[in-house]
């Protein structure tokens, strides 16, 4: 749940890829002075559609206004959701006392300041080989050309990034492999990569 979007950074920091296919619902809370979010963004998250990806309007301005509706909100849906998991997202301590009082109330809730180290979207452990694979050739095909790795260190260094450094170095030197076996890229001797 993100509580704001005061700011085009703050969104395009929220991967949607990383709630694809999960029991995971975004809502981003909007006030009135908010007329603009990230067009890519906005394109994902239509086509996640309303069950992943919400955009609430608040409709209203002032201090503190969309923290007083983001703490609505989050009250209701755990009425709602009472086995329900909720993240605040926001660097913002103010919410830890939120957090506070609905744990004291049995829900489940955290403030959590970095989406994608939101526990349920990290567990790149338990992904089979496959779709590792799949999420690096994603990243490699949304790099320009010469922005992709060209040293098997800095592709070492791209996929750890990609899986927010929760694979072993093993883990990594499989998906290189399979990368290979699949002429997705080329590895010489010199370690410089090629890209086919």
């Amino acid at each position: 749940m993100i509580p704001k979007a005061p700011d085009q950074a703050n969104v395009q920091e929220v991967d949607l890829q990383l709630i694809r296919d999960k029991p995971v619902k975004v809502v981003l809370v909007v006030g009135e002075r908010q007329k603009n979010l990230p067009l890519a963004w906005t394109k994902e998250a239509i086509r996640m559609g309303p069950a992943q990806v919400e955009i609430l309007e608040t409709g209203c301005a002032g201090k503190n206004a969309l923290d007083l509706v983001l703490a609505y909100h989050v009250g209701r849906k755990a009425k709602e959701d009472a086995e329900g998991y909720f993240h605040i997202l926001s660097k913002d301590k103010a919410f830890d006392a939120l957090v506070t009082h609905l744990k004291a109330e049995g829900v489940r809730v955290l403030r959590t300041e970095v989406f994608s180290k939101i526990p349920v979207l990290v567990d790149v452990k338990t992904l089979p080989i496959e779709e590792r694979v799949l999420k690096v050739r994603d990243r490699i095909s949304k790099l320009k050309a010469d922005g992709r790795p060209k040293k098997l260190k800095k592709l070492q260094s791209m996929i750890h990034g990609v899986f927010h450094k929760g694979l072993s170095d093993e883990a990594v030197t499989a998906v290189i492999k399979r990368l290979v076996k699949e002429k997705v890229i080329t590895v010489s001797k010199e370690e410089a990569v090629g890209y086919l």
